[in-house]
């Protein structure tokens, strides 16, 4: 709640006035878009009031595939075409990057790069949650907070999991989801948005291709991927 409260509050400062949010959830049962108030997105009144509280864990464990649930966010809204789309992905642990997710990873990238999303992964990576200075990577293996060269290490080795990879051909960033189940670092939510932010302004400031395009649920939505102008 509180890393979708300061990402609401940062983009509301910065002069956004529609931010909409929605969910899907993934594991047990397979993945899906889960309705808030009977809507695929909502206000962030909404999500919190009515969304998360509606959310049902029903199996233990961290070997799920959250490839549906991506490939689902990013095709299964109606958004409009200057919409800035960011999707957030919280998993307990990525998974490690083999010869089959070599071939699986290539249909889940597509998608988010056809309709013009950003992703952020949120898993146990390398950084020990406990680590107070050291946040998360972004896809460059820039250092999250962004830091003084010469007080620790700029750059470092950027994740080679799944999700990382899937977040780095986005140009997003990973975090160590520590610091959300810890729920005890204030900067990390405000550097996190703040990442977000950037992005999502070099993003507007870029042309986007969009074509109208009918899925499986023979419902036409637009499809629009980020260019240059």
């Amino acid at each position: 709640v509180y890393l979708l409260h300061q990402s609401f509050q940062t983009f509301q400062t910065t002069g956004y006035t529609s931010i909409k949010f929605g969910l899907v959830g993934y594991g047990l049962p397979e993945a899906h878009v889960h309705t808030i108030n009977g809507k695929q997105r909502a206000t962030f009144e909404e999500l919190v009031g009515v969304g998360l509280k509606s959310l049902k864990f029903t199996a233990e464990g961290d070997d799920f595939n959250a490839l549906p649930a991506i490939e689902l966010a990013a095709t299964g809204y109606m958004l409009d075409a200057k919409a800035e789309r960011i999707a957030l992905l919280i998993s307990p642990k990525d998974k490690e990057f083999g010869r089959s997710e070599s071939r699986a990873i290539y249909p889940t990238l597509k998608k988010l790069e056809q309709n013009g999303f950003t992703l952020y992964s949120f898993s146990s990576y390398g950084i020990a949650p406990r680590n107070k200075k050291t946040f998360g990577t972004r896809y460059d293996g820039y250092v999250i907070p962004h830091i003084k060269k010469g007080d620790r290490p700029t750059h470092v080795d950027y994740p080679t999991e799944l999700y990382a990879k899937l977040a780095a051909g986005t140009q997003g960033a990973t975090f160590h989801v520590g610091f959300i189940e810890d729920n005890d670092t204030p900067k990390f939510f405000s550097e996190v948005s703040d990442e977000i932010l950037k992005k999502a302004v070099k993003d507007a400031g870029r042309c986007k291709s969009c074509q109208c395009v009918s899925f499986d649920s023979l419902v036409s939505r637009a499809q629009c991927h980020l260019t240059d102008c």
